[in-house]
């Protein structure tokens, strides 16, 4: 629920034995976060914004191009509710209107990638991806409503790439680095 959807190109689910083709050692399947280069493409820049109900915000910034042999992906995201909401207490006589507070959420993260192409069909790449999310957990409408649960998680993952296609397929050689608090 907290993957930064606008941070990937593609997300793809893969089931069983397929994961272990891209080397992520998960027999049971693994969830790809994809983003290519394209080298063709001009440098540009991106501003998103988005507004929502129950105090949602959301804005990214972007920007993504080709310098030359370098091609960078670069995009900063943070998203936020406050989530607080009026509901009707079916625990007290007349369902008295109270307000569910402490349910509020901030995500922030940054994306960067960086590939070089050595020919058209070698490319090294880099890909960092930095992501922090914090949220308050309110309790059962039975609880005290003034008390919450805080998590908050932090990651870092990092993935160094060489790819180079062949006559009959491709060569795909990587190392990565992940580390979760």
């Amino acid at each position: 629920s907290t993957l930064p959807a606008t941070a990937f190109q593609s997300a793809e689910l893969q089931y069983g034995f397929a994961s272990i083709s891209d080397g992520s050692g998960a027999l049971g399947g693994s969830l790809r976060l994809n983003s290519q280069a394209d080298f063709s493409k001009k440098f540009e820049l991106s501003l998103g914004q988005f507004v929502g109900s129950f105090g949602q915000r959301q804005t990214t910034l972007g920007a993504e191009g080709r310098l030359g042999k370098l091609y960078l992906q670069t995009q900063a995201y943070h998203f936020q509710a406050l989530n607080n909401f009026s509901y009707p207490d079916i625990t007290q006589p007349g369902f008295p209107e109270r307000e569910m507070r402490n349910n509020s959420y901030a995500q922030q993260g940054l994306m960067q990638n960086i590939y070089y192409r050595l020919s058209p069909k070698k490319v090294w790449s880099l890909k960092t991806w930095y992501n922090e999310v914090e949220r308050k957990l309110p309790p059962p409408i039975t609880g005290n409503l003034n008390q919450f649960d805080q998590l908050k998680d932090r990651s870092l993952a990092s993935v160094l790439q060489f790819q180079q296609k062949l006559n009959n397929g491709r060569l795909l050689l990587n190392s990565g680095l992940h580390y979760a608090e």
